[in-house]
């Protein structure tokens, strides 16, 4: 009886020494994909350019639309002197 509760903690131990070691592969793992997500090299090609392009030229163009509209209202705020 006492050899049979023996063996079967032995073996609970084993398993579980067993998923513990799973457990810790695993983690390495995803810690070692997690790194290799965050450290990717970045690099420029046609869809980052347009894109930047695109978000510049739009800035630029809001920021004269906006200007002139300003230069017109204030035109029209004060009449001239005649």
């Amino acid at each position: 009886m006492n050899q049979s509760v023996s063996a079967e903690t032995e073996s609970i131990n084993q398993e579980l020494a067993s998923l513990v070691q799973e457990a810790d592969d695993f983690l390495v793992e995803t810690q070692a994909l997690t790194l290799a997500e965050i450290h990717h090299d970045f690099s420029w090609n046609f869809g980052n350019l347009s894109f930047v392009t695109f978000v510049a030229l739009f800035s630029l163009t809001c920021l004269v639309l906006i200007s002139f509209q300003y230069v017109i209202s204030e035109r029209n705020r004060k009449p001239a002197n005649r």
